[in-house]
């Protein structure tokens, strides 16, 4: 499994056909290693227009904390709208790419289907295209955890992002994509309510804090 996964290394990619999305995910699907990159740079670029165009004027009019205070809560606020923004698309991109397997190979519900034939195992191309888009968002997360404001949990959030990062490296190169993509499927739909959550607690905003841990 670890040859499959370095035979993809150092290899120009194709262009990119825009216009056709299938097109698209077949050539990132083709040396998926080489796009970590290009995804981490988009990712950025991305959070940083999100951020100042949309969160930073929402965070100004919706914390009403004074101070040091505020300043913390319009920054923690602007990041989680932005990665509320990319929980979205990934679960939704995640599960539409799911659903499309035929109903007689989907292990969506039938998880004991990821291990059919482990060691000839062939993947969809969606799946590379997610895990490049999924390392390059993590890879995003590590980096940005130095920019960042330090919080309490840094040390904690540090350690969970490299184990993040090792994990889907390590099933990448173990072969068990499967099953990584529907954990990775599974806790990015988790989190679109948890940004929201926190958001509507810099807001001061405890009904709809109480609400948003509830879902």
């Amino acid at each position: 499994r670890m040859a499959s996964l370095s035979d993809k290394i150092f290899v120009i990619p194709p262009g990119l056909p825009l216009s056709d999305w299938g097109s698209f995910v077949e050539t990132v699907a083709q040396h998926p290693l080489n796009w970590v990159p290009l995804f981490f740079v988009v990712i950025t670029v991305i959070r940083h227009i999100l951020e100042q165009l949309f969160f930073v004027p929402m965070a100004k009019r919706c914390v009403k904390s004074e101070g040091i205070k505020r300043i913390i809560f319009i920054n923690k606020f602007k990041g989680d709208g932005a990665k509320t923004i990319y929980y979205i698309l990934t679960t939704s991109l995640s599960w539409t790419q799911l659903f499309s397997i035929p109903s007689d190979r989907r292990w969506v519900f039938h998880v004991e289907r990821v291990w059919e034939g482990f060691e000839e195992q062939t993947f969809p191309d969606f799946i590379y295209f997610m895990y490049s888009l999924q390392l390059g968002f993590y890879v995003h997360l590590l980096v940005y955890h130095f920019i960042e404001p330090k919080n309490k949990d840094f040390v904690e959030m540090l350690v969970h992002h490299i184990a993040t990062i090792f994990l889907i490296c390590y099933s990448w190169a173990q072969g068990c994509m499967n099953v990584g993509y529907l954990i990775l499927a599974l806790h990015d739909f988790a989190d679109v309510f948890v940004g929201p959550t926190k958001m509507a607690n810099f807001a001061g905003w405890p009904k709809s804090t109480v609400l948003g841990f509830v879902l």
